[in-house]
């Protein structure tokens, strides 16, 4: 029997994908769960995983390079696609992928798949990573093959072949992907972006009504970019994140809801929780206004989206997202310092900034007195800059002088005209 490592997160689809490929495609299964954080025992599905069929499980503590090699090298570039989803998912992908590459090496497995819906993205996550780093897999997609055209449909196959399923998996009202970095929430609730999102698919976040009603302030610390404290404390990089999730949800933080433009074509209506997210961007974007020269700060925008749309296209592992990446490395090399912040009802608000190679000169900026720039000097500079505006002021008085000339000539061959 062939043999295949199937990506298993415990849902539905992936809970009949392990049946089907064992009966229906004569396979012996082999399934691979990463811990990133997610709100679940993962030891609780591997052992799910094998009642369903399952030869054997693999599973991977990798919360700590989801954070360290993944989420901090995007938050470093500020990315954040269309300005609103912080790439929870997006970010996981490559690296599960790409850790399902090594065990199927190791163990002499030819075949890799996915439970990926049709109308998503992390099909081409999956994809992009297994072809660009091992082509010589073979790629199966249970949910492009089987013939199931409805959830319902997937339901009835569960219930025929006694495959359990949660309360959850019967209702399919909603659908969560969630791991340290952000939680994604699909489901039929939120498929009308004409209405609000229901206050029951949230997983995470208070509402901002039910939020404290005093505010939190503390200060968190960056180093070329990268989150290193709380409040002068050191911190390992899961905790850090960990501890901002946990302050952030209690504010009501980092909560998305928009209707977003797939790979594949189509708009979807998403919802997010990212409270971590939400303030470490936050607070490094104000970090990076006062230690970052003008010109490199205009560009970031723009290089960023590019960043942000590549990863959530699939192509982490792909040239151009490491030399984007590196050209973040030397840009955010002095965005060090510290930033004071406070968290209100939803809110997160810069109250002070501070940096060792902070480009703030209070003698400039000053109103109350003269000096630090020369005002020769500016007069001079203004002069130059303003030269092709003069020039071109010149051009237009004498074209508009000529006009009127000419509209007073015409005035009084009509005058002459008359009295004729």
């Amino acid at each position: 029997m062939d043999r295949i490592l199937l990506a298993y997160s415990g849902g539905l689809v992936n809970s009949v994908a392990i049946h089907w490929l064992r009966y229906r495609r004569n396979m012996k299964v082999f399934t691979f769960t990463a811990n990133l954080g997610q709100n679940e025992d993962v030891e609780e599905l591997g052992e799910k995983a094998l009642e369903l069929g399952a030869e054997s499980v693999y599973m991977f503590d990798l919360r700590n390079i989801f954070v360290t090699d993944y989420v901090f090298e995007a938050l470093k570039a500020n990315a954040v696609y269309e300005d609103a989803y912080y790439l929870s998912a997006a970010l996981s992908r490559p690296l599960i992928a790409s850790e399902m590459i090594n065990i199927a090496k190791e163990e002499g497995i030819k075949n890799v798949g996915h439970g990926c819906t049709v109308k998503g993205n992390d099909q081409f996550r999956f994809e992009a990573t297994f072809s660009g780093l091992a082509p010589e897999l073979t790629i199966i997609a249970p949910r492009r093959e089987w013939s199931f055209q409805h959830l319902n449909e997937v339901i009835s196959y569960a219930k025929r072949h006694h495959i359990h399923l949660s309360e959850d998996e019967l209702k399919f009202d909603y659908s969560k992907d969630q791991n340290i970095w952000g939680t994604r929430i699909t489901g039929i609730p939120l498929e009308d972006p004409s209405t609000p999102t229901p206050e029951e698919a949230f997983q995470w976040t208070v509402s901002p009504e039910n939020a404290p009603d005093k505010a939190e302030e503390f200060s968190i610390e960056f180093i070329s970019g990268v989150p290193v404290g709380i409040n002068f404390e050191k911190k390992h990089p899961v905790t850090l994140i960990e501890e901002l999730n946990a302050i952030g949800a209690k504010h009501a933080m980092g909560r998305v809801s928009h209707v977003e433009n797939r790979f594949i074509g189509a708009k979807i209506r998403e919802v997010y929780e990212a409270p971590a997210a939400e303030i470490l961007h936050s607070a490094k974007k104000a970090l990076e206004k006062i230690t970052l020269d003008r010109a490199t700060q205009h560009f970031l925008p723009i290089i960023s989206a590019k960043f942000a749309q590549i990863v959530y296209n699939g192509f982490w592992h792909s040239k151009l997202r490491e030399a984007i990446s590196a050209f973040f490395d030397s840009a955010q090399e002095k965005v060090t310092g510290k930033i004071d912040v406070k968290l209100f009802k939803g809110n997160v608000t810069i109250q002070g900034c501070k940096s060792p190679y902070s480009l703030y000169s209070k003698d400039t900026a000053t109103i109350a007195q003269a000096g630090a720039i020369d005002t020769d000097a500016v007069s001079g500079w203004l002069r130059m800059i303003t030269q092709a505006q003069r020039s071109a002021a010149k051009i237009n008085l004498s074209s508009k002088s000529a006009r009127i000339r000419k509209i007073r000539l015409d005035e009084v061959d009509s005058q002459d005209a008359e009295k004729d």
